[in-house]
């Protein structure tokens, strides 16, 4: 995943685009899930970190990405293909086999790396900035 992120880092924010896959909280736009970054087949789990109210335009928001375990790609390319128009939703429910996207979901949550990318995003489609974050042992 280094070299995911190291070539994630080296393009241009403004070249990036975030696409979600799957949608576990939302709250005026997405604050948890599984989305892809720019043209890269790979996957992250996202989580908020940081929002700014901003009252006459879109919230500014700031995204901690996790990469998945690699074992999980393969299951979670196949709802990439179910969310070609649109992610999909917790719970599921309207979907096919609601009960193995939340399998595949739980496992992804439970085997996400550390952090290793902070997104910012106020609308995330546009990458407004991306940095490297390392998390620390206490």
């Amino acid at each position: 995943m280094t070299d995911l992120s190291t070539t994630l880092l080296a393009a241009k924010p403004q070249d990036l685009r975030l696409r979600p896959i799957v949608l576990l909280d939302w709250r005026d736009g997405p604050i948890e899930g599984i989305a892809n970054i720019g043209d890269v087949r790979a996957y992250w789990l996202f989580r908020l970190f940081a929002e700014r109210a901003v009252s006459d335009d879109l919230d500014d928001r700031v995204y901690l990405f996790s990469p998945i375990s690699e074992d999980l790609v393969t299951s979670i390319r196949k709802f990439d293909g179910m969310a070609a128009d649109r992610p999909l939703v917790w719970p599921f429910e309207n979907e096919p086999n609601p009960l193995a996207i939340r399998s595949t979901v739980d496992k992804a949550v439970a085997s996400a790396y550390p952090p290793v990318l902070l997104v910012r995003s106020a609308d995330f489609r546009r990458v407004e900035g991306i940095w490297r974050v390392a998390v620390a042992n206490p």
